[in-house]
């Protein structure tokens, strides 16, 4: 959502039985040529509706408040289910304690118990935990806001796991590609080259199963991820996300 559309949803906020066209762009200092064309982006998407009063259009925002506050203030309850608690020192997850998982560990499980398979599934669970808290938090049973999911996507990075470079969502197809870098799990791949038995196929599996997991519940449908990219060839990693 751009700084345009952010302001008529503010705009909109202040005026719960709806603004004309003209009242609009008085508020919001915006042509109406240019104001037509976000309205009705808004609208296609299913944040606004309009009523017709005479010969003018009344737009009005269409979703109710709960569910506006959900989509426009998700930065806070992402700060809420995953914190530092100053007074015990230590992350919090919901109502959990929580401890970010130090880069020895996942070694362990590569170098120890060399099954991608349990690897991938440890990472799953983390997504399915984190999607059941935020659900919980935000009390929506199913996420279908692409900026929503976006901003769930990076507590990746708020947890630690590396840096979100970019995610594309197409609720159409039911498909997700997200973008990442400096993947803490890439480091231990490479840091363990030299015994990995087959280098082509090898991929970030603990964050495949993350994403699977977290999209998963999120959507309430199975989703697969796999990684089109090799982290021994490539300093970016490509996740892609289909139904199971």
């Amino acid at each position: 959502m751009n700084v345009i559309e952010k302001r008529i949803i503010e705009a909109l906020q202040q005026n719960p039985y709806g603004l004309t066209i003209s009242e609009l762009s008085r508020l919001i200092k915006i042509n109406r040529i240019t104001l037509s064309k976000h309205l009705e982006i808004l609208r296609e998407r299913g944040y606004l509706g309009y009523r017709i009063v005479g010969k003018a259009k009344v737009w009005y925002l269409s979703e109710d408040i709960n569910l506006l506050e959900i989509i426009y203030n998700a930065e806070s309850v992402l700060n809420k289910m995953l914190r530092f608690d100053d007074e015990k020192k230590n992350y919090v997850l919901g109502d959990m304690k929580f401890v970010i998982i130090p880069i020895e560990i996942l070694q362990i499980l590569y170098l120890e118990l060399k099954d991608y398979n349990v690897i991938r599934n440890i990472g799953k669970r983390f997504g399915i935990l984190i999607g059941t808290v935020y659900k919980t938090y935000s009390g929506t049973e199913k996420i279908v806001r692409e900026d929503v999911l976006e901003r769930i996507v990076k507590l990746y990075e708020k947890m630690g796991f590396g840096n979100i470079e970019n995610v594309e969502i197409n609720m159409k197809e039911v498909n997700m590609k997200i973008t990442a870098s400096n993947i803490v799990e890439t480091e231990v791949i490479k840091d363990i080259e030299e015994v990995i038995e087959d280098k082509d196929k090898i991929r970030n599996y603990f964050s495949e199963g993350f994403f699977e997991g977290l999209f998963s519940v999120l959507l309430t449908i199975p989703f697969k991820c796999s990684e089109v990219t090799n982290p021994l060839k490539s300093d970016k990693s490509i996740f892609e996300l289909s139904r199971a």
